[in-house]
């Protein structure tokens, strides 16, 4: 779709983004509907502003169906919204017949002046086949439809013979009106007589939201950086940009931040489910997804599916092993033949900002000795020391382990990411490793023996007297006096 202007922009104050509309214009069938027609912009911009109760100035043509509309305050654009969501609008039906070949003067297709039109027309002929002429065919809204595509969408291999003849060659598309070509005319009069090919058509090619019922999406202006503010300029100041954000162009703040990468799906047949997509995109992740979570319908404010989704990804990688995947025939038909997906781009970070780490991933052995091996931080001289004078390691296995689980600030926040620690300046883990080196440390210190007995155990006798530690802790051999 085509952005509006900057003076658009700054002209309004409140914003809403419309689609379904489809205008009526005669054209024959190589020119077509073209958005780049000043006459066809201004036909969008008039129904449009006939629509909404507004100037035609105050619409902003983005498509042939859809178009920006500017109010002069944000409860205009609201009271908008909510009125003409779901509205019932003139739609130009498809319009199936047989072409009249009859007409066709023959012509050398070797002309310098020969258009692909006039060739497709001519091998017609030559072939002694039908054609079946599809006017107000609205394709989806992607830039790589092509005949191929078109012919695997309306003409399946598993379908019938007579309608899987059809090859890419057999198909001309122009912006108004399709050309299918069938070996013989009997084939065009049989599908003409069928009863449900127009609801068929508008099922298979012009996806959840098709022209006839408006579709009206909130937009407002992105915000960009201003200035840094507050204590050492730790606040960040934005101000309204030049640029629209529709509803539904980007993922909810929290869905964006709870993953490491984000993709974005479109064209998605109406019959799609968070369940299926959920389970195609299983293959790559490491952890099983969320149904709820992982996946983010975009529907509109009555609740119907635009065709879009975002999927949300929890690990480095995977979402380049989805694109992969994906780029995959067999795959990517699974969800349907005009599917997109694209990744959703970050904006590069101010200057001094970081990038939230991953969220670490580890296999139980590894989780198991994260808890239970202290001994990694501790010098084994250390250890020898405590156990020459009583103190066991089974007993500081229960200290540590029992600290692990009962202060957080040791356990979970401690092995957190970098953003959700207590001190995002500390490694992760290093809270536990400070205090396991300190109470080793304060354990070696408060050792008595004859030699060394402590000022504290020292203050209870005499000056020059005999220290006597057999008053506080019985009789008992000590490191030097052992063999």
């Amino acid at each position: 779709r085509r952005e509006p202007t900057v003076d658009f922009v700054t002209k309004h104050k409140g914003f809403v983004y419309a689609q379904g509309i489809t205008i009526d214009i005669d054209t024959n069938i190589e020119e077509g509907r073209d958005f780049n027609n000043p006459d066809h912009r201004r036909k969008v911009a008039q129904t449009m502003a006939e629509l909404f109760r507004v100037d035609e100035f105050d619409v902003s043509p983005a498509s042939l169906t859809s178009a920006y509309i500017g109010f002069p305050s944000k409860k205009h654009a609201k009271i908008a919204l909510r009125m003409l969501q779901g509205k019932e609008v003139p739609t130009t039906p498809i319009e199936l017949s047989s072409y009249d070949l009859s007409t066709i003067p023959t012509k050398d297709t070797t002309d310098l002046d020969t258009t692909d039109l006039d060739t497709f027309l001519q091998d017609t002929i030559a072939s002694d086949s039908a054609i079946l002429q599809m006017r107000n065919l609205t394709l989806p809204s992607t830039t790589n439809y092509s005949p191929t595509l078109l012919a695997r969408t309306l003409f399946p291999a598993d379908d019938t013979p007579t309608h899987s003849s059809v090859s890419a060659d057999d198909i001309f598309i122009t912006p108004n009106t399709t050309l299918i070509r069938f070996p013989n005319a009997a084939i065009v009069e049989q599908l003409l007589a069928c009863p449900d090919l127009n609801t068929i058509l508008n099922q298979q090619l012009q996806g959840p939201l098709p022209p006839g019922k408006l579709a009206v999406f909130a937009a407002e202006r992105e915000q960009v950086f201003h200035q840094f503010t507050g204590p050492n300029n730790f606040s960040v100041l934005t101000k309204p940009g030049n640029n629209l954000i529709v509803d539904g162009d980007l993922p909810p703040k929290s869905f964006f931040l709870s993953h490491h990468s984000v993709a974005y799906l479109t064209n998605l047949p109406s019959s799609i489910t968070p369940t299926q997509l959920t389970r195609f995109f299983q293959p790559y992740c490491v952890e099983y997804r969320d149904v709820v979570g992982s996946v983010h319908m975009c529907t509109t404010t009555d609740d119907r599916f635009t065709g879009s989704a975002y999927i949300g990804f929890d690990r480095p990688g995977e979402r380049h092993k989805a694109f992969l995947g994906f780029s995959k025939h067999n795959k990517k038909r699974q969800l349907g033949e005009w599917v997109t997906m694209h990744p959703v781009k970050e904006k590069p970070l101010l200057k001094g900002r970081r990038k939230i780490d991953a969220r670490p991933e580890r296999s139980e052995e590894e989780l198991l000795d994260d808890l239970q091996n202290w001994e990694r931080f501790v010098d084994p001289s250390d250890l020898r020391y405590l156990e020459d004078h009583g103190v066991e390691k089974t007993i500081l296995d229960d200290v540590f382990l029992k600290i692990r689980y009962q202060n957080r600030s040791f356990g979970a926040l401690d092995q957190a990411i970098r953003t959700e620690r207590l001190e995002d300046s500390v490694d992760q883990g290093g809270q536990y490793k400070k205090f396991v080196t300190m109470y080793v440390q304060t354990l070696k210190e408060c050792m008595t023996t004859p030699n060394n007995p402590g000022l504290l155990t020292e203050a209870m006798f005499e000056q020059g007297e005999e220290v006597d530690l057999t008053l506080f802790d019985g009789p008992r051999k000590f490191p030097a006096e052992k063999n």
